[in-house]
Order: C-alpha cells, then sequence, then structure tokens
C-alpha cells in the first residue's frame, strides 16, 4: 500500500509541475518488463489532456502497486513530434537495455519479446503510418510509398521546359533531379499509377511513369507547409 500511496503521491506532484508549466498534455509511460500489469501495457504511449487526468483511470497509480509515472508532452502526439532519445527496458533474459524512447509496450514485446518482427521492420511500419496519419489529415492527394519504389531514371527523357523553363524557374539542373530520386525519402503516387512523386531533403522530382520522363524538379525550398510535415517524419528520426 506504501508504494501505490507514494506513486499517487508522485504522480499528482508530475501533473502539478506539467500544469506549472502550461504544458497541456502527458504521456503515460509504463515500465519495460514481464511484470507489468494488461493495464498498463495497453495505456504505454498513450497521450491525454492534463486537464482530463484521472488517476486510476487514465493516470498512474491504476492498481496496487503499480509502477507507471507520467511525463509532459508538448502536444497530442498527432502532430509528426514524438519522444527522442532512448528509454530504459529488459530483454527476454531480463537483461536491462536501452529502446527508442518512442517505441510503446506492445512494440517492444514484438520486438525484443516475442521476436515476431524485426527491429527494422517496427521503424518502418512508424514511419509509414506517421507519414499516412499526415496525408489524411492534411488531405493530400495520391498514395504514400514507404520506402521509396527503387527506379534507375538514368535512362528516363528529363523535361528542362518544366524545370529550367520561364514559365517553371525552379533551376535545377537534370543531374540535381537524378539525385532527387535516388536519394528520395518517400514517394506519393497519383494518376492511376502513372505519376511517381519523389520527396527528400534536397528537393523533390516528379516522374511520368509512361512517359518515361522527369517531368519536373524543385528544391526543398519550395516545399508547401504539407510536404514540410511529411519530411519532418524524418527529419525527427
Amino acid at each position: 500500500m506504501i508504494r501505490t500511496e507514494l506513486n499517487y503521491i508522485r504522480t499528482r506532484a508530475a501533473a502539478d509541475s506539467i500544469i506549472s508549466a502550461e504544458m497541456g498534455y502527458y504521456q503515460f509511460i509504463a515500465v519495460m518488463d514481464n511484470r507489468t500489469t494488461p493495464i498498463c501495457q495497453s495505456l504505454d504511449g498513450e497521450i491525454f489532456p492534463i486537464i482530463e487526468l484521472s488517476q486510476g483511470e487514465n493516470a498512474p497509480p491504476m492498481h496496487v502497486r503499480c509502477r507507471s509515472t507520467i511525463a509532459a508532452s508538448e502536444d497530442d502526439g498527432k502532430q509528426g513530434r514524438k519522444p527522442v532519445g532512448q528509454r530504459a527496458a529488459r530483454d527476454e533474459d531480463g537483461k536491462r537495455i536501452k529502446i527508442p524512447a518512442d517505441m510503446t509496450y506492445r512494440d517492444w514485446k514484438a520486438v525484443y519479446i516475442d521476436k515476431t518482427r524485426t527491429l527494422e521492420d517496427w521503424r518502418t511500419e512508424k514511419i509509414k503510418s506517421s507519414l499516412q496519419s499526415i496525408m489524411l489529415e492534411n488531405r493530400i492527394r495520391g498514395e504514400i510509398v514507404y520506402p521509396p519504389p527503387k527506379l534507375d531514371v538514368s535512362k528516363f527523357k528529363f523535361d528542362a521546359e518544366h524545370t529550367q523553363g520561364d514559365k517553371h524557374p525552379h533551376n535545377v539542373t537534370e543531374e540535381e533531379a537524378r539525385r532527387f530520386v535516388s536519394n528520395a525519402y518517400f514517394t506519393i503516387v497519383k494518376y492511376n499509377g502513372n505519376s511517381y512523386n519523389y520527396y527528400g531533403r534536397e528537393g523533390a522530382a516528379f516522374v511520368r511513369m509512361d512517359l518515361q520522363t522527369i517531368r519536373t524538379a524543385f528544391k526543398s525550398d519550395e516545399y508547401d507547409e504539407k510536404v514540410k510535415k511529411l519530411i519532418g517524419v524524418f527529419e525527427n528520426e
């Protein structure tokens, strides 16, 4: 009972600090080992408005001898931001390890305990999910593809008029456009698969598959706010 009462007091103190710092959200953090209860497992990583904090419902202690904690969050978790760094956990042998800070209990269990997927699988799925959420929330048309399809454009035509002409002065060279394709973070496919739009840190190149042509290309300083949100997924990795 003493541990439970201490957890209650610690959570209340953490909540008061979050409110004092004028931060509107908190994240539920469970302990990453095989002693964690199902209720805390399910809540790990969830973000809630601080004004909705209710101990025993969405904040520790969730039960007698609960070991879970809370931490401040800058937003509701839907803005593309995520915890950075590492968090403590234990492997299948009970040894202390460090795992990505944005890995939830369910993910940790799948990768390190059950081994139903690899760490690389988890990273790929996490990035793809973030990209799809941003596409949906910002009503971006097309199908997001990650990792981007490998495409040899060495023999594709380069439409200079749509890249360097007076009407489209993007000032991108043919060499740069081809590099944008090879170094892209992701692709947005449009027009029934005829247009593959490659986006990366340096810039974007739009490829017309039916014409075997790099139709246009532009540098990253021309990205709009929607594309910047997609790029931000990778800058935060």
